[in-house]
């Protein structure tokens, strides 16, 4: 499809392929959404057999419902959603914004384990981003490190809201029996719902999974000898080793932010994206004309 034109953009080069679509580079031909001509956004195209799938319509028309409320730094922006006619078929595309980078998965893979300066940067961005998703009373359910969009100015955006839920709505499984989401970035209530319907503290464990792979460079539950079954089981069941054991460079202080994100009860985790955030920058060192280096 590199050339065509649907509706006021032109696909320039694939991004990326993903459950619900592929996703291109595209530019601006006719104005748009308040966007000038030669603008670079990105459009993610539907699968065209998806169409068919029970539900899909409307998961991919909240997508852009939700996108469209939410306008964060560190939230990918979600620019317009419609469907134009091609011959007999209907294509379905969502133009959200445009980020020059990579995704944090691939940053990962270039890096190997990274330092706890790296790790605090990341999670300050991601728990921003998911302050904002949160404040519209949503629950993102599909955070892992190919839906965190690095910048090449070092900002971290939350992408790809296919999943996204209302809270009141967000413990219903898509089917019964069904799991909705990443499999290995998922929260215990996520695969027992007898622990409670889900709420942003879902995100910030995952957010812990994430945290924890960055600096160790392995999944904090998986192995990749294990089934899905023994991966379920510890994130149920077993605490990770606590990274200043495995790392001695990880801080005392980090490493009780991480070990807090991973509890199995959420009541024990940081309620909301904003303590974690307070919590991380209580640990910073005060700049000079801080306020924190005037306390006695």
């Amino acid at each position: 499809m590199i050339g065509a034109v649907v509706g006021p953009y032109r696909l320039v080069a694939e991004l990326g392929s993903g459950g619900m679509g592929t996703v291109y580079r595209a530019e601006v031909v006719e104005p748009t959404a308040g966007l000038e001509p030669g603008t670079q956004v990105a459009v993610k195209i539907a699968h065209p057999q998806l169409l068919r799938e029970p539900g899909f319509f409307k998961r991919i028309l909240r997508e852009g419902a939700i996108g469209q409320r939410i306008r964060h730094r560190n939230v990918v922006a979600t620019l317009g959603l419609d469907a134009i006619s091609v011959g007999s078929e209907t294509i379905f595309y969502l133009a959200m914004e445009y980020v020059q980078g990579r995704t944090l998965r691939r940053l990962m893979d270039a890096l190997g384990p990274a330092p706890e300066a790296i790790c605090r940067h990341v999670a300050r961005e991601v728990a921003a981003g998911l302050e904002a998703i949160h404040a519209q009373g949503v629950v993102h359910r599909d955070l892992k490190p190919e839906n965190l969009m690095v910048s090449d100015d070092r900002v971290v955006k939350v992408m790809d809201l296919g999943l996204a839920r209302a809270v009141r709505d967000a413990s219903r499984l898509s089917a019964p029996g069904t799991f909705t989401g990443s499999m290995l970035y998922a929260a215990p209530e996520q695969f027992r719902q007898s622990l409670g319907a889900l709420d942003g503290r879902a995100d910030l464990f995952v957010l812990g999974i994430i945290l924890y792979e960055m600096a160790m460079g392995t999944h904090p539950f998986h192995r990749d000898a294990d089934g899905y079954g023994e991966t379920v089981r510890r994130v149920l069941t077993e605490p990770p080793p606590p990274l200043s054991e495995r790392d001695p460079r990880f801080s005392a202080a980090f490493d009780q932010v991480v070990r807090t994100l991973l509890a199995k009860e959420r009541d024990a985790r940081f309620p909301s994206a904003r303590a974690l955030i307070d919590a991380l920058t209580e640990q910073e060192p005060p700049q000079a004309g801080d306020v924190r280096a005037t306390k006695a």
